[in-house]
């Protein structure tokens, strides 16, 4: 049980400082390094350090490395604090220069998103030919077997519409999303080529998916969450689209230390823990029902996690 973070004459010197208040700010919508935080502050690089070091011995936040990056995040345990945060959330009101500070936030998020972009639009057209370092549509497949008999299936960052396609022969309907637009219009051509008048293709962000709540009985998102600038928004967005009962169906890689794999393949996260997708999903309010390590044969290994929604 993650516990709550006790109120302390130290904690609350901690978060009386207005840069360290600006801090756990950003790190509300996503895990950011030194360099971004001192990009969007203008602060110094030993003083965001020092102020990252107060907030860490403090339990605010935590730090995971990641290759030769190291990321700050909040800790589970100021989530878990709802009063406290409440006092933070308040605090933030007093801060003069907010609205910049989200432009900031923002413009590093949209840059995290644009060197994704650049990969798949150098690879649209032949994706489905690069090898993917945690398998693709054949490891979903051999965890699954078949899918068949749902009424709308959504495919979350579809690519080039390799599941789609398959899945489409076992679902009334198919939505395929991808955010970039080359891709698109190569699932537009290809679906039409092969009559599958089924599926539809829409452009989309996974972090603000164009479609209702609760319209979808499957949701799949294979080797896309870790091209999302925030992954806790993206699997929030799978949530929100899916009814009640329904089924959602994670892949994607196992952390790992492959640094490559940020310019050659638009990474943005090296994989992921298992746990932590878990608890991201938990927080979510929906404990994943299966989940399982599958390994590829000169790849990466892959997490598979199933569920449904509650």
């Amino acid at each position: 049980m993650i516990e709550k973070l006790k109120p302390t004459i130290k904690l609350f010197k901690v978060l009386g400082d207005e840069s360290r208040l600006k801090i756990l700010y950003i790190l509300e919508k996503a895990e950011f390094t030194v360099s971004e935080l001192v990009d969007m502050l203008s602060i110094h690089q030993s003083n965001i350090s020092r102020h990252l070091q107060q907030l860490r011995e403090a339990g605010l936040v935590f730090d995971r490395r990641e290759g030769s990056l190291v990321y700050y995040r909040w800790s589970e345990n100021l989530r878990n604090s709802h009063e406290l945060l409440s006092v933070v959330k308040s605090a933030w009101k007093d801060i003069n220069d907010l609205n910049l500070l989200e432009n900031h936030l923002n413009s590093i998020l949209y840059q995290r998103r644009t060197q994704s972009q650049f990969f798949f639009d150098s690879v649209a057209g032949r994706y489905h030919s690069i090898a993917e370092p945690g398998g693709g549509v054949e490891v979903l497949l051999r965890a699954l077997g078949s899918l068949v008999n749902y009424q709308h299936a959504v495919d979350i960052g579809s690519g080039e519409g390799d599941i789609s396609s398959i899945i489409s022969r076992g679902c009334e309907k198919v939505t395929a999303i991808d955010f970039n637009q080359k891709m698109v219009k190569v699932m537009e051509e290809r679906f039409a080529q092969a009559n599958l008048d089924n599926v539809s293709v829409k452009q989309g962000d996974m972090e603000k998916l164009p479609l209702d709540d609760d319209c979808a009985d499957l949701v799949i998102m294979s080797q896309v969450l870790h091209h999302a600038a925030k992954p806790e928004m993206a699997l929030q967005e799978m949530l929100r689209i899916l009814k009640p009962g329904g089924k959602y169906i994670i892949l994607d890689l196992l952390a790992h230390d492959q640094d490559w794999v940020r310019e050659k393949m638009g990474d943005q996260w090296l994989g992921f823990d298992p746990e932590r997708l878990a608890q991201w999903l938990k927080n979510l309010g929906n404990k994943p029902q299966s989940q399982e390590i599958i390994h590829i044969n000169r790849g990466l290994p892959a997490i598979f996690i199933s569920g449904i929604k509650t």
